[in-house]
Parts: structure tokens; C-alpha cells; sequence
């Protein structure tokens, strides 16, 4: 179990974004296999393309600033 309370990973999720956003600037690209990338019209996609074995997934690839970034968070029923 992790013993860090709620907030404090809300505040090291937010400094880790803000962090990687910074590295990789204002002309990043970025592509996600989830939701954000494929917003149908009105959001009624919610399907994602897996790519890891686990039931769930979420993979995120920022590119710039001579950097590539890949996070990917997975779970189970």
C-alpha cells in the first residue's frame, strides 16, 4: 500500500505533468491510445486500441524538444 495521503499524489501528479510539459515545450506533440484519442462528436467514443495485456490501459507519447515521453498506467477489474 502506499502510504502517501490523496493530496500529496494529486500535487506530485501535477508537478510531474508540469514538468514533462515544460521539457518537451510548446510544440509538443502528443497521442494517447484512450478517449483523447478519439474524440468522436459529442464524446460518445470511449473506446481505446490496448496496449499492454491488462484489461485496462492508458498510454500517453508526448515528442518535442528532442525528447520522447511515453506513460502508460494499467489495472484490472
Amino acid at each position: 500500500m502506499n502510504p502517501r495521503l490523496p493530496g500529496e499524489l494529486a500535487a506530485l501528479r501535477e508537478l510531474l505533468a508540469e514538468t514533462i510539459v515544460e521539457l518537451l515545450g510548446p510544440d509538443a506533440r502528443w497521442r494517447a491510445n484512450g478517449y483523447a484519442a478519439h474524440p468522436a462528436p459529442a464524446g460518445r467514443n470511449r473506446g481505446w486500441s490496448p496496449v499492454t495485456p491488462f484489461i485496462f490501459d492508458a498510454a500517453l507519447v508526448g515528442i518535442g524538444g528532442g525528447w520522447t515521453v511515453v506513460a502508460v498506467a494499467t489495472g484490472e477489474d
